[in-house]
């Protein structure tokens, strides 16, 4: 005849939850550190200022009339010029500055 499981006694049940809980801070954590990874990281992709239309939205007010052709041609100049500047590859970065060796 096998001898019966002891039942957990109030000490185990203790350390059982303790370890849960702790594994669900350290999940919390993990999540918040990739949340914050993630945002700033997609984050560089969104546009700074404003509100950003596109070609066909300042066409579609062109068309309409509320915008002018002068005003057209000015918002397509600054969306091509950024569009152009985020297809250039960034600068190298520069070497440090020479200076007096420290001793």
């Amino acid at each position: 005849m096998r001898p019966a499981a002891d039942p957990l006694d109030g000490s185990q049940v203790f350390h059982y939850i303790l370890w849960l809980l702790a594994t669900i801070a350290v999940l919390i954590v993990c999540y918040a550190v990739i949340s914050h990874i993630r945002s700033r990281w997609l984050g560089a992709d969104t546009p700074t200022s404003g509100e950003a239309f596109t070609l066909e939205q300042l066409r579609t007010l062109l068309r309409e009339g509320k915008m002018s052709a002068e005003e057209f041609d000015r918002a397509k100049a600054v969306i091509l010029a950024v569009h152009q500047r985020s297809l250039q590859p960034p600068p190298p970065p520069q070497p440090p500055a020479a200076g007096p060796p420290q001793a």
